[in-house]
Formats: C-alpha cells, sequence, structure tokens
C-alpha cells in the first residue's frame, strides 16, 4: 500500500468524492488508492462500477485494476470487467 490507501478507512469517503472529480488523473489516483486496499474497499464497488463509462481510456484502465485488486462480490465487479471490454 501507499499514499492514501494506507491511510486508512477514513480516507475512503474523501477516495469515493473523489471519483467525481472533473480532472482524469484525479480519478484515476483515486481509484488507484481505492484498488489498493483491496477487499476492504468491498462496500464501494458500486461506485467503481459507475465508472464503466468514464469518457477517459486512462479512468476505465484503471478502474479496470481496481475491480481486480478488490477482489469481492464477482456479481457487481464481473459485470462491470465486462462492460470495460
Amino acid at each position: 500500500g501507499y499514499g492514501l490507501s494506507v491511510a486508512g478507512a477514513d480516507a475512503v469517503p474523501g477516495l469515493v468524492a473523489a471519483l467525481a472529480a472533473p480532472h482524469e488523473r484525479t480519478r484515476a489516483h483515486a481509484l488507484y488508492a481505492l484498488g489498493d486496499r483491496g477487499a476492504r474497499a468491498a462496500a464501494v464497488l458500486p461506485a467503481l462500477a459507475a465508472l464503466t463509462t468514464d469518457p477517459s481510456p486512462l479512468v476505465r484502465r484503471t478502474l479496470a485494476d481496481a475491480l481486480g485488486q478488490v477482489r469481492s462480490d464477482a456479481a457487481t465487479s464481473v459485470p462491470a470487467l465486462l462492460e470495460l471490454l
């Protein structure tokens, strides 16, 4: 883990809020940090899955990685991953 991902559960609400940021790099960094939390980020899978239609290829690529790292709730993550194909 690194940066915000090791800040613990207190960082999660801010990271989820950053998923709606206007700048693609902010969204991508938030996704990376949430994915780095692994299974501890399972509660935010719906917020992650909502980004499958993000206009940024960087965000969608980072989303695919984050969904794979969370490794929880296949009912949410697998359809989101398929949509990214």
